[in-house]
């Protein structure tokens, strides 16, 4: 019997992960590109000399959109990301899920497992459901057949790829865990007894990393007075903590721990909307921190947590992801 064809995709506020297939090794290869969609432009300028945008086109509702790693390259400089709660019904999910589906370029897909915010999981999920079971027209010339859509809450998938990759898997589905993601837009933990989850402990609260760099870009904005309402400044910002980029404002190197003061005031409030939320933590046997900031948000945490030892998944920018793919699989396998 031919196994069914399984694919992850973790549509966020900040950046797509996606499941491109099985490593040699026989872990998951995982991609990303930003959240950031730009209409279709020419690829041809710079006779040659210039590289090419790393980009794919996708057709949604009459129109050409480009996105990708280059996507950026393709927007204006007043563009934006969609920073909202509402964000699985927008245009802009629409076409950042085609994008990550033509880069898989699969023409059927059995179980497509997608995420959803805690805050609206439910909504969230029949709408994904809705949406995304069929034939998805992606291109002119391309669809995807996807026969059914598992969808998660979002710090599951971390929980489940945690417990698998260091070992622990059957002792904490036995064990009450608090598991928080701190995405780009929302920060969401789930408190759970194994996979079987406690809603009045379990929430968001809307302090994700873009609240960082928007509170970075005023600040640097009011010490070098001007604007910094640009989708590439913010970017800048963003990999700064990402990657260790060195930020650099007009030419000239800009050293953002001059906001140290503010930026642990933010981390400390956003983790004490955590722990209020929670409770007496005492009874939680696991911490489990996932998502691609998880290490700027891991010692904010640790004050609100006195006591636990946090755990931080992973590569935990493709916790979720692999974690999704991890259970699509075991359920699919099920059938």
């Amino acid at each position: 019997m031919e196994k069914p064809i399984v694919r992850a995709v973790d549509v966020g506020y900040g950046r797509v992960k996606f499941i491109k297939g099985r490593l040699p090794s026989g872990g998951y290869a995982c991609e990303s590109f930003p959240s950031v969609v730009g209409f279709a432009q020419s690829r041809s300028l710079g006779g040659g000399y210039f590289a090419e945008r790393s980009t794919v086109t996708v057709a949604y509702k009459g129109a050409e959109y480009e996105v990708g790693p280059d996507a950026l390259l393709s927007t204006g400089a007043s563009s934006t990301r969609n920073l909202d709660m509402n964000y699985v019904r927008s245009d802009d999910y629409q076409i950042l899920l085609r994008g990550a589906l033509k880069m898989m370029g699969l023409p059927r897909i059995d179980v497509l497992v997608l995420g959803a915010p805690v805050a609206n999981y439910e909504e969230a999920k029949e709408h994904l459901r809705s949406a995304f079971t069929g034939r998805i027209a992606v291109d002119r010339s391309f669809e995807v057949r996807v026969e059914s859509v598992l969808v998660l809450p979002q710090p599951l998938g971390g929980y489940a790829w945690h417990g698998r990759a260091s070992g622990t898997y059957d002792r904490i589905r036995r064990e009450l865990n608090l598991l928080i993601d701190p995405g780009y837009f929302t920060l969401d933990w789930l408190v759970a007894l194994g996979t079987k989850i406690v809603p009045g402990r379990s929430g968001s609260h809307p302090a994700g990393m873009s609240s960082l760099v928007r509170l970075l870009a005023s600040e640097v904005a009011r010490a070098s007075g001007g604007g910094m309402d640009s989708l590439f400044l913010w970017d800048a910002i963003d990999r700064h903590f990402s990657t260790g980029e060195p930020l650099r404002l007009m030419g000239r190197p800009y050293d953002l721990g001059r906001h140290s003061g503010a930026i642990e005031r933010l981390l400390a409030s956003a983790a004490e909307a955590i722990a209020a939320r929670v409770g007496d933590a005492r009874d939680i046997q696991n911490v489990i921190l996932v998502g691609g900031p998880a290490k700027l948000y891991e010692p904010a945490i640790r004050k609100a947590l006195p006591g636990h030892a946090i755990q931080v998944a992973e590569e935990p920018v493709f916790a979720n992801v692999r974690g999704f793919q991890l259970v699509g699989e075991e359920l699919a396998s099920r059938v």
